[in-house]
């Protein structure tokens, strides 16, 4: 029974990911009978990845992250499969809970943890660009499918020279107003 939830866990964190391929710069938002669409987003494209590689470090580097060790078997798992995001580095998922994700990226030719980030919803990338996008869900997100929950930011990041920098923000609490008690 455990094999199958964890297997139903696999397959939808993969569709999830497949289904934001459609994404294309735009996102639209809907709360009740109100629909917002926010343009010209970050796209995939439009940041070239790094300079590709197949080195692989011997292990984590465990002084990039003092909290890393917690998830050492994950990391050490990631890190043997090599790059998967930005030519030469590793986004590695681990799950934390209901509706908790979070993620960190390693450069796999040094070991060398350059950030990390939550993603309740998932995360997208790609070998070939330095973009990665936290909680990017199918358009149009509906607000009100998920409740509170919903209000998990979409994040836009680079990863560039080592380091991981926020491109843009869309909280959907800035594009409407929700009442206290959601």
């Amino acid at each position: 029974m455990i094999r199958i939830i964890f297997t139903l866990l696999l397959l939808s964190s993969t569709l999830a990911l497949a289904e934001t391929s459609s994404y294309n710069g735009q996102l639209t938002f809907t709360h009740g009978d109100i629909s917002k669409t926010v343009k010209n987003l970050p796209k995939f494209e439009d940041f070239p990845a790094e300079q590709s590689s197949t080195d692989i470090a011997d292990d984590i580097d465990w002084k990039s992250d003092k909290n890393a060790k917690i998830f050492r078997t994950r990391l050490r798992k990631g890190l043997a499969q090599g790059p998967n995001f930005n030519g030469h580095y590793a986004v590695i998922m681990y799950r934390c809970g209901t509706m908790c994700q979070g993620n960190f990226i390693i450069d796999t030719k040094n070991g060398k943890i350059v950030g990390s980030f939550d993603s309740p919803f998932g995360a997208s990338f790609s070998k070939n660009s330095s973009l990665v996008v936290a909680n990017l869900r199918n358009s149009p997100i509906d607000l009100d499918e998920y409740g509170i929950v919903s209000h998990s930011p979409v994040v836009f990041f680079k990863v560039e020279n080592d380091q991981l920098i926020s491109v843009r923000i869309i909280k959907s609490n800035d594009l409407f107003e929700f009442e206290d008690d959601q």
